[in-house]
């Protein structure tokens, strides 16, 4: 069924964030939530809202939990393509940039 499909891409990709912590796998991750969230509406617009609405919050609320933390990793890559005469001025961003992601990624996992 469409909602057995559309459950275990999530769960696979979640499991694969949870796992590898990289930039591509919070991408991916959201794509899903994105994708998912549109299924659920779906869902709703033809009547299922009291079954979805669980899940529906669930998935909102780690996709909003993912954008910090998805911002600070494109941060993170851009500052390693910075010309080496500025890496030395970028350190200190770059160190409180890692100590954010940290953080942000026990808020997902927690969530």
């Amino acid at each position: 069924t469409v909602e057995d499909s559309l459950t275990k891409r999530y769960g696979r990709q979640l499991n694969r964030c949870l796992r590898r912590r990289d930039a591509d796998a919070v991408h991916d991750l959201r794509v899903e939530s994105r994708k998912l969230l549109t299924w659920l509406n779906l869902f709703r617009a033809i009547g299922l809202g009291k079954a979805v609405r669980p899940a529906r919050r669930q998935v909102r609320r780690l996709l909003h939990e993912l954008a910090p933390l998805r911002d600070a990793q494109v941060v993170q890559e851009c500052l390693n393509e910075v010309p080496k005469s500025l890496r030395t001025d970028a350190k200190s961003l770059r160190r409180r940039l890692s100590g954010d992601s940290r953080k942000l990624e026990e808020r997902v996992r927690r969530r």
